[in-house]
């Protein structure tokens, strides 16, 4: 399990002590519980490391420089991808 926030510039992370992912988190937005993985601060999805933007914005191992955006991905990989981001629900 890990904490999930959003940062000041909107992007999605998660950490494995609360306390971190409140201090974090940007003002007035939500930490919320997750009972998935996470790796360098991403959550951990389908095998993917996940960067999320926030509006609809979601990339796969890597960043909007270096990442492959979650439409290049099977329709079924895309689908778990974002099922579990709804999961998460920020």
């Amino acid at each position: 399990m890990v904490y999930c926030y959003r940062d000041k510039a909107g992007i999605l992370h998660c950490h494995e002590l609360e306390r971190i992912a409140k201090e974090y988190a940007a003002n007035g937005t939500n930490v919320v519980e997750w009972d998935g993985e996470a790796k360098g601060g991403y959550p951990q999805i389908a095998g993917y490391n996940v960067i999320d933007y926030g509006a609809g914005e979601v990339y796969v191992e890597g960043n909007r420089r270096d990442g492959k955006r979650v439409e290049g991905l099977s329709p079924r990989q895309k689908q778990a991808v974002l099922d579990e981001l709804a999961k998460i629900g920020i």
